[in-house]
């Protein structure tokens, strides 16, 4: 099943139920007035003000709120020139790079590579399908440790289903997520050169 654009296949409230399916996992929820003046879909601002994203997830990902009044820029937060007004940062990445959503481009999830001039690169389409492929990458971590101990993700004991199971899944919920230069077709890649 492809994702229709505009159509979130994962709802806000689906999300938290299956996140916070125990107690060790809580998300951070946005205030309605970090939004002020963001031109990004209704569906994404509705998503993170009532359910909100993990304060850190699997791979490596980190999300915050602001400590007041509207999300920043990255222009504001990294002192970069105003064409990067476009991004507002959500979190960060376990290189230090700023997560955003990408206002000009109807409010995809990006990361900009600090190291290489603050390249850009995709993570998924829409906040929603952020959500769901968060969920299915905790589902292989979790899974991998369930069959071959707690340390085994970090370790690169990832099972080769389960990495096939990933990828079918990054596809079903996200088609461009999947693109060879995309975060999450760089991460599978990590997992397959890391493999035992």
């Amino acid at each position: 099943m492809l994702f229709c654009p505009g159509i979130p296949m994962l709802t806000s409230q689906e999300f938290r139920e299956r996140w916070c399916d125990d107690d060790s996992d809580s998300l951070i929820v946005f205030p309605p007035n970090a939004f002020a003046n963001i031109a990004i879909p209704d569906e994404s601002k509705t998503f993170l003000t009532t359910s909100g994203l993990p304060e850190s997830a699997a791979p490596f990902l980190d999300f915050r709120v602001p400590d007041h009044g509207a999300l920043q820029t990255l222009a504001e937060l990294w002192q970069l020139a105003p064409e990067y007004n476009r991004y507002w940062v959500v979190g960060s990445n376990g290189s230090g790079d700023p997560l955003c959503i990408d206002e000009s481009c109807d409010g995809q999830i990006v990361y900009l590579n600090h190291d290489y001039n603050f390249h850009r690169v995709l993570i998924n389409s829409s906040v929603p399908q952020l959500a769901e492929t968060l969920l299915a990458f905790r589902h292989l971590v979790r899974e991998t440790q369930r069959q071959h101990g707690e340390d085994a993700y970090l370790d690169g004991d990832v099972p080769t289903d389960l990495q096939q199971w990933l990828l079918k899944e990054i596809i079903r919920i996200d088609l461009a997520a999947a693109h060879p230069d995309c975060f999450w077709s760089q991460e599978l890649e990590n997992i397959r050169e890391n493999a035992k």
